[in-house]
């Protein structure tokens, strides 16, 4: 989001967000120290200010000043109740998301993408199944 030079990294449903993960370099990264990564390839001038990296349930929230530790992690159930946690997302002259109907219609579409993801995560694994079973009857 550049104009609140903000980097999301966004991982599936499930997913760990302190575990590393072997990128497709080798390399074993966290979700946060992936992310930095890839800001820290930006110019200078393009650089994120905030990481905010998310498993559909989670939300943690990083000030790329102080990244040594999150500054808030918010849960997508507590969303409605927190959502200012993640005001710094919102026009940078500082309007916010005040209206209640805008944050319902956000939660829905937050949980309509995590339906999704799941969705297409048992489809993903049921065709890996179902190519393990061929392969498995080919050799034997």
């Amino acid at each position: 989001m550049p104009s609140t030079r903000t980097l999301i990294e966004q991982k599936s449903s499930g997913i760990n967000l302190d575990k590393v993960i072997t990128q497709s370099d080798g390399q074993t990264l966290t979700p946060f120290q992936q992310a930095k990564r890839y800001s820290d390839w930006l110019p200078d001038s393009k650089r994120a200010l905030w990481i905010v990296v998310c498993n559909f349930q989670q939300f943690v929230i990083y000030n790329i000043e102080r990244p040594k530790a999150p500054l808030a992690m918010l849960l997508l159930s507590e969303l409605k109740r927190d959502w200012r946690k993640l005001s710094f997302l919102v026009d940078v002259k500082g309007t916010s998301p005040n209206d209640e109907h805008e944050v319902g219609l956000s939660l829905k579409a937050g949980e309509l993408v995590g339906k999704w993801v799941r969705i297409k995560s048992l489809m993903y694994f049921k065709r890996r199944r179902k190519s393990k079973r061929k392969r498995k009857r080919k050799r034997g």
